[in-house]
């Protein structure tokens, strides 16, 4: 039994081999050939038949070797080797030809799937949202600006850590899942996974759910007071109407009826313009930016709130991208809420400063804090006893057009509160 093609030539040459020997030493016998010529034509046929027999065998197996040599190859991803067959036709012709088909195949396909790699990667880096790549090991490969935000430093850092350590885990059904419950209140982890050469690699996407529940929150008010808006100025202009009507044709001395009719008619008027004021927070924003110089709208603040101190902090020369106007109008109710919120007199912090491809306006006051973090942007919402609860929420509404984000919370051990504006700043 025969275990390779290498030990069937070998045996198959042999055995022709000594065939050969066998005639030529009979046909030597039977000739009667003096032991001279014997011995030289036994000396002559073993070198002949050895070296026939050397060039046969290399001559079937070096393509076989090559062969394999390029089947290695191309396990390992390797196309540039190529195999010649010492045959112009015939089977080994046509296996040469087919394994190069085969190469350039296999090349094509692995370049196309590392330019959709190299896109993936490509489309992390231009996402805003946290996004990072763990290696078959699961360690820290690659991840975008976003993540390095996320993580509160650059994520190079963290580079080959572990997904543990930087609080990824796999729960019993092999989902990841954040590992801190204070951060899974807060995002969604998604993942998915491709392959870039033989390793295969996880890509998780983190999610702000609270933006979503938030935004969600915002457009069921915005829907609601649309609908209210509408039915409230359904049934306010036929009492202005009909006011009017019972003002011009009351009796002139009937004082006390007319006085009662104006009422009616002074808060029909009052309460269609409190409407207005609401459903101004649910129309779209003309956003003009232009790049506006810090130092003008300081002037301009400084000179509407004179009396009130405040302390700017911002680089010399410094300019921020925006609508001037709604930006203005932003920090004069910002300003003014501080001030309402128990400031008055005392100094009010402005920070505008730059982080990447980001402008960041930080306000902090020394008023009474907020009772309610949460409920800030919820329209009606306010703790002024002659507040309507808009302010905050066309701030918000100005922000979010502008493509940016605005939080506020209490300053912790110092009272007051900390209004963050982040604003994109084009690159």
């Amino acid at each position: 039994m025969f275990h390779s093609i290498e030990r069937l030539i070998k045996v198959f040459l042999i055995s022709v081999s000594i065939l050969v020997f066998g005639l030529v030493w009979g046909v030597l016998l039977v000739t009667d050939a003096s032991p001279l010529l014997q011995v030289t034509m036994m000396s002559c046929l073993v070198f002949v038949t050895a070296w026939g027999n050397y060039a046969l065998y290399e001559r079937l197996i070096s393509p076989l070797v090559h062969v394999v040599n390029h089947l290695e190859s191309i396990r390992v991803e390797d196309y540039a080797l190529r195999v010649k067959s010492p045959f112009s036709q015939g089977v080994f012709q046509e296996m040469a030809l087919h394994l190069q088909l085969l190469s350039e195949e296999l090349s094509s396909r692995k370049a196309r799937y590392d330019q959709h790699v190299f896109l993936i990667y490509q489309l992390i880096e231009q996402l805003d949202t946290p996004m990072f790549v763990l290696d078959h090991n699961l360690q820290l490969s690659h991840a975008n600006a976003a993540f390095s935000q996320w993580l509160g430093q650059p994520w190079l850092h963290h580079r080959h850590e572990h997904a543990k350590q930087l609080g990824f885990g796999l729960n019993d059904r092999h989902q990841w899942q954040l590992l801190k419950p204070v951060l899974a209140d807060k995002w969604q982890l998604r993942s998915s996974q491709f392959k870039d050469g033989e390793a295969t690699y996880q890509l998780l996407i983190l999610n702000n759910i609270e933006k979503e529940i938030q935004k969600t929150q915002q457009d069921a008010w915005r829907q609601m007071i649309r609908v209210l808006s509408h039915e409230i100025r359904n049934s306010l202009t036929p009492i202005q109407s009909l006011g009017q009507s019972l003002v011009e044709f009351a009796d002139p001395d009937d004082q006390r009826t007319r006085q009662a009719l104006q009422v009616i008619i002074d808060r029909s008027h009052s309460l269609q313009a409190f409407v207005n004021r609401h459903v101004e927070l649910t129309k779209p924003l003309e956003i003009q930016p232009i790049w506006l110089d810090v130092s003008k709208m300081q002037a301009h603040l400084e000179t509407l709130f004179s009396e009130q101190p405040l302390v700017w902090s911002y680089q010399e020369g410094m300019s921020i991208w925006g609508d001037p106007s709604l930006l203005e109008q932003l920090m004069i109710n910002l300003l003014k809420n501080a001030i309402e919120a128990g400031s008055k007199g005392k100094m009010i912090e402005i920070k505008i400063k730059r982080k990447g491809n980001e402008q960041q306006l930080t306000i902090l006051d020394q008023g009474d804090g907020l009772l309610s973090p949460r409920d800030v942007f919820v329209p009606f919402y306010t703790t002024k006893s002659n507040g309507q609860g808009i302010g905050l929420s066309f701030c918000q509404n100005i922000v979010q057009q502008h493509g940016g984000e605005i939080q506020l919370e209490n300053r912790g051990d110092m009272c007051g509160v900390k209004v963050k504006v982040t604003l994109p700043r084009p690159s």
